[in-house]
């Protein structure tokens, strides 16, 4: 049950960060990207997505970070799903984690 509860501490605040994004994404208004994830995130998704050279609104991180996680966003195409968006982030945060990394290996 104590591992069921330490998953649950490391997962909550992924999903919340995905639900503020998706909910952002929705709204009539276009909210920046920055108001959601840090721009060092936007240039990760920048950098992976190859769609865009910038990411200026929540819809169009939330729709490079659904590609990203297997997303094909074809015209036909329902909303992503939370599956879609989740491998999405994982991806995001596993190449942030590798430029953390790299910068704490090979100093400036």
């Amino acid at each position: 049950m104590d591992a069921q509860w330490r998953l649950l501490a490391i997962l909550t605040p992924i999903a919340l960060r995905l639900l503020v994004i998706r909910r952002a994404a929705q709204q009539a208004i276009e909210i920046p990207a920055t108001a959601v994830v840090s721009q060092e995130a936007i240039q990760i998704v920048v950098l992976l997505d190859h769609r865009h050279r910038t990411i200026e609104t929540a819809k169009q991180l939330w729709r490079a970070i659904a590609r990203l996680g297997g997303y094909l966003d074809r015209k036909s195409d329902g909303p992503p799903g939370w599956q879609t968006l989740w491998k999405g982030w994982m991806r995001i945060m596993d190449v942030l984690e590798g430029v953390h990394l790299a910068t704490l290996l090979h100093p400036s």
